[in-house]
């Protein structure tokens, strides 16, 4: 066999068992690095944080889609900034079935270069005792999966 033929169909082959071989590691499934993130275990704690001002209305609606919430570890912290309506009966109406839900009143005048909700929301940040946080306004109805969007963000 000539020397030219012969490196000819080495080449030829070593092309085909190269492209065979990514073809092979293309069709297995990486190792997976991290946990699955479908399991309970891996869920961190939330703080859910609502804004909310003579919100009576929207309230009830907010806080029935909050109590759905499929999710093992959170606590709802509702910030009544300045509230003149019904809103903290009704958040107090909640709390009796709902022993995550809390509140903060805030009826005081917002300090100097704070906008009234900003400065709410700051304080109720360091009253959370959860690293991770969640936001909603009052206005708003969440899906029952809503944490668990976040959750698979998270990296935990």
């Amino acid at each position: 066999m000539d020397a030219g033929i012969f490196f000819f169909w080495l080449s030829v082959s070593s092309g085909i068992a190269l492209i065979l071989s990514e073809f092979v590691l293309a069709c297995i499934p990486p190792k997976k690095n991290h946990p699955d993130k479908n399991t309970p275990a891996q869920y961190p704690a939330f703080t859910v944080i609502v804004a909310a001002r003579n919100e009576e209305k929207n309230l009830p609606l907010l806080l029935s889609s909050l109590q759905k919430l499929d999710y093992p570890e959170y606590s709802i912290l509702i910030a009544l900034d300045r509230c003149s309506d019904n809103s903290k009966n009704i958040v107090l109406q909640f709390m009796e079935n709902n022993p995550c839900l809390s509140f903060l009143e805030f009826q005081n005048k917002t300090p100097d270069g704070w906008s009234p909700k900003k400065y709410v929301l700051n304080e109720s940040i360091h009253q959370a005792k959860t690293e991770w946080l969640a936001f909603t306004d009052a206005d708003c109805e969440v899906p029952p999966d809503w944490l668990k969007s976040f959750a698979l963000h998270t990296n935990k």
